[in-house]
């Protein structure tokens, strides 16, 4: 008999961005702690974009939801009898409803990846510095319906919840703020020790120093934190700069003129490569929610990182041994050059030892099933007990 539902909308075989691994994780972890003949999964997979305009527009839904996938799903928990619905976002807010209202004794777990409506509004403030015309025009439209959206749906999320899950402190003051309920649990991002099976090849020029961004051209902060860079830090460092990620390669030509320290390389199959043979990482990201999956993947392959206080956020650590945080180009500038320096006098590192030591510690999966088992003990312990208001 299956024990628990996972339902999700962000493990598409095409999605490798931070969200999918983000998802991956907390599956993999509920499978290690229940067994997977216990776990079901929903893919809440809306194919059809006339039905999520519909959707979104009308119905005021998130996450590719709709009432013929929530009908479809009240109909397989009612077939199944599971014990504990696992929501991997706070924007199944109808859904969370109508399982708690026919379901009373379901216990609900909503996990937040960011909180959608903070999320959505800093997503709101980055389009908002775009030169308007009509495409910049239907995306101001789009974000601030999400916004509209994500304030109903994360109110019902956690009105009807059992325990809510955060990733750090500050999703935990926003909920607390924003929505008056408490996190039951925070459990960081955390991801697998990379498994290198196939023999590496060289990408780069071994002699110049080697900065990768990594990140999905669909996510607005992520153009606007390499754009950023190219233009105002990348002429005063001694480095080339790659970009790794889903549809970068549609701004190859944009970037590169920008700059001919510049290399676009765009959709990859297999990040393994590109994470090894770089010798820093850089995160220029000013806007978002939650944590930033691509940091904690870039601290899994042992990376040197240079990022804004927004790609730490959530992470616990010496920034100045892993890197540093840089808030401005002066202090990227100034930052990398220095460690720059510090590479070519130490026979050019690829591998900072500290941030290897300090992800197997605090980042890998050991420390998110410890955190996830005490949650489900409690829930075991306290029955439904729905105690997270302030």
């Amino acid at each position: 008999m299956k024990e628990i539902l996972f339902i999700t909308n962000r493990l598409k075989k095409d999605n490798k961005s931070g969200g999918y691994l983000g998802s991956k994780r907390n599956l993999e972890n509920i499978v290690t702690i229940f067994g997977k003949e216990k776990v079901d999964i929903y893919d809440v997979i809306s194919k059809n974009i006339f039905s999520r305009i519909v959707s979104i527009t009308f119905f005021n839904r998130l996450e590719s939801s709709s009432l013929i996938i929530e009908n479809k799903i009240i109909k397989k928990i009612e077939i199944e009898n599971y014990n504990i619905i696992f929501l991997d976002n706070s924007g199944f807010g109808y859904l969370a409803e109508k399982i708690k209202k026919k379901f009373p004794e379901k216990k609900i777990i909503i996990f937040c990846h960011d909180i959608n409506y903070c999320f959505f509004s800093s997503i709101l403030i980055e389009y908002k510095k775009d030169k308007f015309n009509l495409k910049s025009f239907f995306r101001i439209l789009k974000a601030k319906k999400e916004i509209f959206n994500a304030k109903i749906n994360e109110n019902k999320s956690f009105k009807n919840s059992d325990k809510i899950i955060t990733l750090n402190s500050r999703d935990t003051k926003l909920l607390e703020k924003e929505y008056g309920y408490k996190s039951n649990a925070e459990i960081e991002v955390t991801l697998p020790i990379p498994k290198i099976e196939k023999e590496l090849k060289k990408l780069f020029n071994s002699v110049e120093f080697n900065l990768l961004f990594v990140g999905t051209a669909s996510l607005k902060p992520n153009l606007n934190g390499v754009e950023f860079f190219i233009k105002n830090v990348l002429e005063g460092v001694e480095a080339d700069l790659y970009i790794v990620g889903k549809g970068m390669e549609k701004y190859k030509e944009k970037f590169e003129k920008l700059n001919k320290k510049v290399k676009v390389i765009g959709t990859v199959e297999n990040l393994d490569n590109y994470y090894l043979d770089a010798d820093a990482v850089i995160a220029p990201i000013f806007a978002g929610g939650g944590m930033k999956v691509k940091t904690g993947e870039a601290l899994s392959y042992g990376k040197t990182i240079f990022g804004t206080i927004e790609s730490f956020q959530g992470y616990e650590m010496d920034y100045d041994k892993v890197g540093g945080i840089c808030n401005s180009s002066k202090e990227f500038i100034e930052k990398i050059n220095n460690y720059i320096k510090y590479w070519k006098n130490n026979g050019m590192p690829k591998i900072n030892k500290y941030t290897n030591e300090i992800f197997i510690e605090k980042y890998s999966y050991n420390s998110s099933i410890k955190k996830f088992k005490k949650l489900f003990e409690e829930l075991e312990v306290k029955g439904n007990t729905n105690d997270n208001t302030i």
